[in-house]
Order: structure tokens, then sequence, then C-alpha cells
């Protein structure tokens, strides 16, 4: 069983990790999705996003830029990281990581993508079942 985090923005991958407003967390059991919940994400302060993806018990994260430190607590944590994944719709990046073919480009953080601006969301959960 894994449990994969994607920091999301309208439905999509939102190409800088720790200004993202909300994750999508799936959890995947024998390559099929089982849940996917979508997470308002922390106030963005230093270290807040990964301790919050290890208080969920993700597994992985999927992303497009994360920064040297994140990716170090998230190692920390246990949390594998696939960085430079494209900023396309949620199920798309799920599907094409789970049959092998997402394209990776550069995973490094160049703070682009998401204007500049610091999003603060608050609120609960949406979640999807998938049978």
């Amino acid at each position: 069983m894994k449990k994969i985090a994607i920091p999301t923005e309208n439905g999509n991958l939102c190409p800088h990790f720790g200004h993202c407003p909300e994750f999508t967390i799936a959890t995947v059991d024998n390559d099929k999705i089982i849940e996917s919940v979508v997470l308002a994400a922390p106030v963005h302060e230093h270290g807040s996003h990964p301790k919050f993806l290890a208080e969920k018990g993700c597994t992985e994260l999927i992303c497009g830029g994360v920064g040297d430190h994140a990716k170090t607590l998230l190692s920390q944590a246990n949390i594998e990281v696939h960085a430079g994944a494209p900023a396309i719709a949620v199920e798309q990046i799920l599907q094409s990581y789970l049959d092998g073919t997402i394209q990776y480009g550069d995973g490094t953080c160049h703070h682009e993508g998401c204007g500049g601006h610091h999003h603060h969301h608050e609120g609960g959960a949406r979640v999807y079942r998938m049978e």
C-alpha cells in the first residue's frame, strides 16, 4: 500500500511544492487507486509541508519543483520524492506514474509557476473513493 501526495491547484499539479494551496493524497494498492483525498495545505512555514505529509502517512511525493531542504526533510520522513513532474491534471499524473510512462523534467525549485504568490487555505477535505 502506498500513499502518494501531489501538490495541487485547481485539479492540476502545482509546480511549486512549497506554495501549493492543497495536496491530493492517493492511496494505492496493487497499482490501483482506492481513495483520493484533497486536503488544504498548511500555512507555508519552514518545514511545514514535509511534516504535514509525514503526519498524513504519505510514502511518496510526485511534484514539480522542490527545494533541497524540503527534499532532506522528506527523506528523513521516509517519503520518496519524484520531482520534475509536469503541471497537468492529477488523474493524468497518477495514471502515468502507475503505468510507468511519466516524463520528468527539471525538479529543482525555481520559485516559478505559481506567480510568486503565497497561497493559504483552510478548510475541509474532498474525498473521492474509486470503485
